[in-house]
């Protein structure tokens, strides 16, 4: 990179300030609306509502809602997937027949279920072939509503033509009243973890259930 010197104008005066303080007396002022534009309230991101036979929650302008519906078993089970930049996901399962469920118990099944799929042709061969790289999962929390609600968070990875990927997924399960139970489950590249977290902390502190009998 080369080096650029500029012989910087000699200040003149005019009628007024000196040149050379008129522009720092002008730069002070930037600097002040600056630090006044600062210390405004951020704007909230933009969201969009969602209501349905139900069910309502928020979630960003830029997520939609991929898929609502039944379950074919008659259950009345519910699911509704949320799709989101980067191919994040939130899943939500509403359940009107049960709640207190084990959300480890959740967690672990939900991981069984990828570890079969992980054993399945499209995965061992092809060009779609991949590797896992293992996984951990430890407990965490989340505040809704005032209370804390328990969830676990799994990260896991594979390896995919040379190339590795670390995913991230997490489980809660709300008691929505009634005996009924949202059971929420999410997935998303690790890099863009804390982009859902926003979305997923929309959704749960803005969802709301009621269970048809």
């Amino acid at each position: 990179m080369h080096s650029h010197s500029h012989t910087l104008p000699r200040a003149t005066t005019t009628s007024g300030l000196p040149t050379s303080r008129r522009f720092f007396t002008a730069a002070a002022l930037g600097l002040a609306l600056l630090v006044a534009g600062l210390a405004q309230p951020a704007l909230a991101a933009p969201h969009a509502t969602y209501s349905k036979d139900g069910v309502s929650f928020q979630h960003p302008a830029d997520w939609k809602v991929a898929q609502d519906e039944l379950e074919p078993d008659g259950t009345g089970m519910r699911s509704i997937d949320l799709e989101g930049p980067e191919d994040a996901s939130i899943h939500l399962m509403f359940i009107p027949f049960m709640s207190g469920q084990n959300i480890e118990t959740l967690a672990t099944r939900a991981a069984e279920h990828r570890a079969e799929m992980d054993k399945g042709p499209a995965a061992l061969e092809g060009p779609d072939k991949i590797t896992p790289t293992g996984m951990t999962s430890r407990a965490i929390t989340r505040r809704v509503g005032g209370k804390e609600i328990k969830g676990v968070l799994q990260r896991f990875g594979y390896v995919s033509e040379g190339v590795a990927i670390q995913l991230e997924s997490r489980f809660f399960s709300i008691d929505a009243g009634n005996g009924s139970s949202v059971n929420i489950m999410t997935q998303s590249m690790a890099d863009d973890a804390r982009q859902l977290d926003t979305a997923l902390g929309r959704v749960m502190d803005t969802l709301r259930y009621r269970a048809k009998r």
